[in-house]
């Protein structure tokens, strides 16, 4: 991702609890159809309220099946190699088949080649690159690629395999050490939607009922990433039930939505020193 002066801010309608912002986001989504890729997920979902019952808590999170969900309405246009890569390392193999749907067909011999090698990580970016070497299918040398990425995970020194392992392994030790995590797998999303914008329209994602833990998690990534200087070309919008809260402290506030008034980007807006000044609230009326 490139770095940029002035991000445009990640919009968050706010007011008082009712469907107005549900359908504010179902609106605009039916705006960029035809037009922008957008994805709309409802953190409020039974999904992302506990794991499968396949699943184990040290192996998924809310953030996780957000993370999922956003990619899969957008595989249609775009691979995900980065965020694939990431996603088998967090889940340790599980739901191998579908995270590997995101970066195209023809998956299940590699699926197979994961979960022959049980659940490290650094035995499943084996699997990747062997399986990519073996010319498997286009969308294995995708994944290559991505698990590539993973090189300038903090402390690989470079080893793809090495950023992978310590991601698999803060993921499922939960607390700050998830949260970091998990941070830089939202980074893997946006990365592989910027590498496949090219020109093209910004993608959109909507995000309802943000005040919950899957919406949260992605919010608090993005906001802190933009404040640490890594930009992304993804434009957001998300629905909160009330009119404030804690991770929104320092966000600008509005009564209409920028695109009306001029403001998005260079307009009247800039962020601050804070993460949660890269954010809009936009108080809505009853």
């Amino acid at each position: 991702m490139t770095t940029a002066t002035t991000p445009a801010p990640f919009i968050v309608l706010a007011g008082t609890p009712g469907p107005g912002q549900s359908m504010a986001l179902r609106k605009l989504r039916e705006a960029h159809q035809g037009r922008t890729p957008a994805a709309l997920i409802d953190g409020a979902e039974a999904q992302f309220d506990r794991p499968p019952p396949h699943r184990t808590t040290e192996s998924w999170s809310p953030a996780y099946q957000a993370l999922l969900v956003i990619a899969e309405q957008f595989a249609e246009r775009a691979a995900f190699p980065r965020l694939a890569s990431g996603l088998l390392a967090a889940a340790a193999g599980a739901e191998a088949e579908r995270v590997l749907r995101l970066c195209g067909r023809a998956t299940g011999r590699l699926a197979g080649l994961i979960a022959d090698r049980g659940p490290a990580a650094g035995a499943i970016v084996e699997a990747v690159v062997e399986g990519a070497a073996e010319g498997l299918s286009p969308s294995c040398r995708r994944l290559r690629r991505g698990a590539a990425w993973y090189r300038d995970y903090p402390n690989a020194r470079g080893n793809p395999m090495r950023g992978l392992t310590l991601l698999s392994e803060q993921f499922r030790a939960d607390g700050n050490a998830r949260t970091h995590a998990e941070r830089h797998l939202v980074r893997a999303l946006l990365a592989d939607l910027d590498a496949r914008r090219a020109g093209r329209r910004r993608p959109v994602v909507l995000i309802d009922n943000v005040q919950e833990t899957a919406g949260r998690r992605l919010m608090e990534s993005v906001l802190r990433d933009r404040a640490e200087g890594i930009a992304d070309q993804v434009v957001f919008y998300a629905a909160l039930r009330g009119e404030s809260h804690p991770a929104l402290r320092n966000a600008a506030r509005r009564t209409v939505l920028p695109e009306l008034t001029g403001e998005r980007g260079e307009g009247g807006w800039a962020p601050g020193g804070t993460p949660s000044s890269y954010a809009m609230l936009v108080a809505l009326s009853p």
